[in-house]
C-alpha cells in the first residue's frame, strides 16, 4: 500500500490543530466570557470547521444548557445537513 500524499497529512494535522484550538478557545470563553460571546465563538468555529462534529455538539449543548432548547435542536438539524 502506498503512503498518503503529503498534502493529505498536512491537511489532517492542520485540521487537528484547528479543532484543538477551537475547543480550547470555547473552554476559555466559557470560563471568562459571556454566554453571548461563547455562542458567537462556536458559531464562527463551525463555520470555519464544518466537519468538526465536536464543535457542533458543544454549540448545541451550550444553547441547551442556557435554556434555549429550540435553538439547540435547530443546531442539531443544521449539522445533519452539513455532515455527510
Amino acid at each position: 500500500m502506498l503512503p498518503a500524499p503529503a498534502r493529505d497529512t498536512s491537511w489532517c494535522l492542520a485540521h487537528t490543530y484547528l479543532l484543538a484550538c477551537g475547543r480550547r478557545a470555547a473552554e476559555c470563553e466559557k470560563a471568562h466570557g459571556t454566554p453571548d460571546s461563547l455562542d458567537e465563538l462556536l458559531a464562527r468555529a463551525v463555520k470555519f470547521c464544518p466537519h468538526a462534529e465536536v464543535l457542533w455538539l458543544m454549540w448545541a449543548k451550550e444553547r441547551w444548557m442556557a435554556g434555549d432548547v429550540q435553538a439547540a435542536r435547530e443546531i442539531l438539524r443544521q449539522v445533519r445537513t452539513e455532515l455527510p
